[in-house]
């Protein structure tokens, strides 16, 4: 059985090096969602994760608009029955006007997101 050897890109390990960013901050007013999580370590550390997606320089839109999507659904009844769900929406449609704006996403691709809630 022959294996074939695997391609890795030169241009791609290139743009790896020159996206890395060592921290990503996030607005502090976010901070207490990631409180509001504490007695749930998995959750927490999956929201954080999230957050540095959404505010890390070179986002892809479409990933992070999925995940947080994603996470809205699968942990809505937690977020809703909490006093952090308006604050968990200030940051869904904020990032959804942010990427609009930087016509990073168009109104359809919006819509379409918001169909599947």
């Amino acid at each position: 059985m022959q294996t074939q050897e695997q391609f890795v890109s030169q241009a791609y390990l290139a743009n790896l090096a020159e996206t890395y960013i060592e921290k990503v901050e996030f607005d502090k007013k976010y901070e207490s969602l990631i409180h509001a999580f504490q007695s749930f370590p998995a959750l927490k550390n999956q929201f954080e994760n999230l957050l540095k997606e959404v505010f890390h320089p070179y986002r892809n839109t479409h990933l992070v608009l999925e995940e947080l999507r994603l996470f809205l659904l699968n942990n809505v009844g937690y977020i809703y029955k909490n006093e952090f769900f308006d604050q968990f929406l200030q940051l869904l449609f904020a990032s959804y006007m942010d990427f609009m704006e930087k016509k990073k996403i168009s109104i359809l691709k919006l819509v379409k997101l918001f169909s599947l809630f």
